[in-house]
């Protein structure tokens, strides 16, 4: 039986490649066993970071300075040449992230090495296309500050952290002539989350998608003891323009965090929570209609294997592709 993850991957479903599928995407380019497949994919991924604006960054390069980034006798860097081409993309979508969402602008990203056991050893792949050794202390002394992708884990991930049944999205005009969106969400894994960042995606035909954060004189937030996710503008005039915005069928991320009090770390305003949530919104004459949602997660073994950056770039894959992907990952 398909998992979750890989029944929202089937061509029909409407769904766009963001999120947690584009994170699958990612993983099919470098480990799917049809070579043709992954060559596609990757290709597909490519011409989606163009188009974004991403800097290019050749995997010749990336294999060089992960190279030269070598470890140590008994913690080596070690990277093979498709690992190398991965965490080229990976850094060119870190690039598309944002720059309200990146320390200090830059997309460095941490590559864990292919012998590393779980979040261990690698390097950062920096700005200026260097890259340098990063001892499993220094990794853990930096988490949550980078970018990640962990070479040695999760070859074939179960998606451990996804709900059996998917988020459903709707939109729907009220009486009073408001706007709401609504969520059902099909689990709250962890502490509830409070989705308290909003943004909003516009993605001109030809040019790099145009972010615009919306705070709380924008939207209402409310998630129910139902598990049913509400947001409403929080004025007329707020709702005047998320309609006009929902015309250019933009996607809207909501990111989570936990309560301090909710939580067992310490040290930390805002925790994040345990995943955050793509729709994508329709014009309001539409309404009321469905919205494809899919989930960010941060727990399971894909959001163990790589993070997202907070990016709404969604990948074009054929059918044929897609079909492909979710039957590999749907086998055990």
């Amino acid at each position: 039986m398909a998992t979750r993850l890989s029944s929202l991957m089937m061509p029909a479903s409407g769904v766009p490649v963001a999120g947690d599928l584009l994170r699958l995407a990612f993983h099919a380019s470098r480990f799917h066993p049809d070579g043709e497949l992954r060559a596609s994919i990757g290709e597909a991924i490519d011409l989606m970071l163009d188009a974004g604006g991403a800097r290019a960054f050749p995997a010749r390069e990336a294999a060089e300075a992960l190279a030269a980034a070598e470890g140590s006798a008994l913690a080596p860097m070690l990277c093979a040449a498709e690992d190398a081409l991965l965490a080229a993309r990976f850094w060119r979508l870190a690039e598309l992230e944002p720059a309200m969402h990146r320390p200090d602008g830059d997309s460095q990203v941490f590559v864990g090495s292919a012998d590393a056991v779980g979040s261990g050893h690698g390097a950062v792949l920096g700005r200026d296309g260097e890259a340098a050794y990063h001892s499993r202390a220094d990794r853990e002394a930096e988490a949550g500050d980078l970018h990640w992708v962990n070479l040695g884990i999760a070859r074939k991930p179960r998606d451990g952290g996804l709900p059996r049944k998917g988020d459903a999205g709707t939109l729907k005009v009220e009486r009073d002539g408001g706007v709401t969106l609504r969520c059902r969400l099909a689990s709250l894994p962890g502490d509830a989350p409070a989705f308290d960042q909003v943004l909003l995606g516009f993605h001109p035909h030809g040019r790099p998608i145009e972010y615009r954060e919306l705070g709380a004189r924008d939207f209402a937030v409310e998630l129910g003891r139902d598990q049913r996710l509400s947001l409403r503008p929080a004025s007329p005039e707020a709702s005047i323009r998320l309609a006009s915005a929902c015309a250019d069928r933009p996607r809207l991320l909501l990111c989570s965090s936990v309560k301090p009090e909710a939580s067992t770390q310490r040290g930390r305003s805002r925790i994040r929570g345990s995943f955050d949530l793509i729709l994508q919104l329709a014009p309001l004459d539409e309404a009321p209609c469905p919205l494809p949602c899919v989930r960010v997660s941060h727990v399971g073994t894909l959001a163990e294997w790589m993070s997202l950056p907070a990016t709404l770039a969604a990948l074009d894959l054929a059918p044929g592709q897609r079909a492909a992907i979710a039957a590999h990952y749907a086998t055990t």
